[in-house]
C-alpha cells in the first residue's frame, strides 16, 4: 500500500527570498545563474524520468524522482518537490498514477521557467 501522498495545496511555486536567505545571496546575478543551471538540468533529469518510465525500470524512476526532488526542494521549489516525492513514494510501477504525476511534473516545470 502507498503511503499518503503529498498535498501540493498548501505549497509555493517558488520562494526566491527563501531561497536567497537559503543561499546566504544578496546578489540577483548570483541568484540568475543558479536559475539558469535549473532550467538546463531540470529538463534533462524530466527527460530522464521518461526514459526510465518507458523502460518500465521502477527503481531508475524512484532513483531520477529523489534527485529532481533534491534539486527542487534546494531551489524552493516546493511544488516540484512534492510531486517529485510522491512520485518516490509509489510502492509499485503504477504506470497511471506515475503518468498523472508526470504530467504535473511538466505542467509544474512549464509554469515555473514562466516566471523565472
Amino acid at each position: 500500500m502507498d503511503t499518503k501522498l503529498e498535498n501540493q495545496n498548501s505549497l509555493e511555486h517558488f520562494n526566491k527570498e527563501k531561497l536567497k536567505a537559503r543561499l546566504g545571496v544578496e546578489n540577483n546575478e548570483i541568484l540568475d545563474q543558479i536559475l539558469l543551471l535549473a532550467k538546463k538540468n531540470l529538463p534533462e533529469s524530466l527527460h530522464e524520468l521518461k526514459t526510465a518510465i518507458n523502460s518500465q525500470s521502477f527503481e531508475a524512476v524512484k532513483k531520477i524522482a529523489h534527485k529532481i526532488k533534491g534539486s527542487a526542494l534546494s531551489l524552493s521549489f516546493e511544488n516540484l518537490s512534492a510531486i517529485a516525492l510522491n512520485i518516490e513514494k509509489l510502492s509499485s510501477f503504477d504506470l497511471p498514477k506515475i503518468n498523472s504525476l508526470l504530467f504535473e511534473m511538466e505542467q509544474e516545470l512549464n509554469y515555473l521557467f514562466s516566471i523565472l
